[in-house]
């Protein structure tokens, strides 16, 4: 009986911790600057007051559940574009990994190297449980560089794209 109590309290702390992020709705995000597939370097600040971005944070290039949330993305990226949006994807894989899955997968938007998770630290998004991959959060910053939104969902990753557009929508 304790082991159960014990059990069902650390699950629920960790569901209430994978909700939170250090930025929240109407801060500002932090200037940061890393390495795409292609080696170029991309800096926040240069989208900032020209178009609104869309930056998700995912574990991994090799599970079935991170490509099809960066597939998802891909299908859907003239919605995107149509409402000027930036999309781009961050996690902690190498840039020869990001490479060969963007071309693989034909992605047309920007996947970010955060070899060191100093990004994923900055957003302050959770670690998966006993690794230091993030969890898959989505955020809206809207041109001005204010965060509209903070999506978490681990399973359901169509729901980020649809959540996504319906934020740029309004």
């Amino acid at each position: 009986m304790h082991k159960l109590i014990a059990l069902t309290l650390l699950i629920s702390i960790f569901n209430i911790n994978a909700q939170k992020t250090k930025l929240k709705i109407g801060d500002k995000i932090p200037n940061f600057t890393l390495y795409d597939q292609h080696g170029r370097l991309f800096n926040s600040h240069d989208h900032i007051e020209k178009q609104p971005l869309v930056i998700f944070f995912y574990p991994s290039n090799k599970s079935k559940v991170c490509t099809k949330q960066a597939c998802s993305f891909r299908d859907n990226y003239s919605k995107f574009k149509k409402l000027n949006a930036k999309v781009v994807g961050i996690n902690p894989d190498y840039l020869v990994n990001h490479s060969e899955f963007s071309v693989k997968n034909k992605l047309p938007y920007q996947i970010l190297a955060d070899k060191n998770n100093k990004v994923q630290k900055l957003f302050g998004v959770p670690s998966l449980f006993l690794s230091s991959k993030p969890k898959r959060y989505t955020f809206v910053i809207d041109k001005k560089g204010f965060i509209r939104n903070v999506y978490y969902n681990r399973r359901d990753v169509e729901s980020h794209i649809t959540h996504a557009l319906k934020i740029l929508n309004n």
